[in-house]
Order: structure tokens, then sequence, then C-alpha cells
């Protein structure tokens, strides 16, 4: 992928779309059912949510744990990449397991999930 900033950020927007699709067992565009200016979806909203929560987290809620670094029950909110079956990392909020994929893996050959273990 190029180096620039738009093409990383439409990587991560395809990124999440097919997230959000895997996830939700779905097949929808970002666009889905918006009608008018004023109209979002599900998938949008659920993307500024992440968004948001990245915003607000603290540095501590960014860092990406591996595996064996992690104590489930020390989260309120966890999520888990999985690439290939074999669990990758732990992060409390979703973003940086998004850019981890579009930096590191070729997300468009390989099986990979964004798995929620914990939500608050």
């Amino acid at each position: 992928m190029a180096n620039n900033s738009e093409a990383y950020y439409v990587n991560l927007l395809n990124i999440f779309i097919k997230h959000y699709n895997n996830y939700g067992d779905k097949s929808i565009n970002m666009f889905h059912g918006i009608e008018t200016d004023e109209n979002t979806n599900d998938m949008m909203e659920e993307f500024f949510e992440h968004i948001t929560q990245f915003k607000e987290a603290n540095e501590y809620e960014k860092q990406m744990l591996a595996p064996d670094n992690v104590v489930i029950d020390d989260y309120e909110q966890l999520f888990e990449l999985r690439v290939d079956s074999g669990s990758v990392c732990f992060c409390s909020v979703m973003f940086p397991l998004l850019d981890y994929v579009a930096r590191e893996i070729d997300w468009v050959q390989c099986d990979w999930k964004i798995i929620p273990i914990k939500l608050e």
C-alpha cells in the first residue's frame, strides 16, 4: 500500500467494514440504508463509537498485549485479534487492532478476525 495517509485511512475503513460484515454475518457497505444526509446506519454508528473509545482511551488502554500477557478479568472491555486461527494480540479498544491488521498482515489474503472477548 502507498505511504500516504489517504490510502491508509481508506484501507483502515475497508478493514473495519470487513470486520463488521464478518462478525455480524452480513454483506453490506458503509452506506447501506442511507437515504438522506441525516441518516446513519449501525455500521457507521459502531465505527464512530470505536473512534470515540480510542480518542478517550489512555495509553494503557491502547496497548496491545500478547496472548500470554493478558489477564482477561482485568478488563471491562477486551478484543482479540486472531490470524489463521491463532491468537495474535489483545487490546481493550479496537482501533490498535485495526491498525495492526492494516500495517502488519496481508488482510485480503489471510483469515483474520477481531473478536470481542468482553464488552462494556
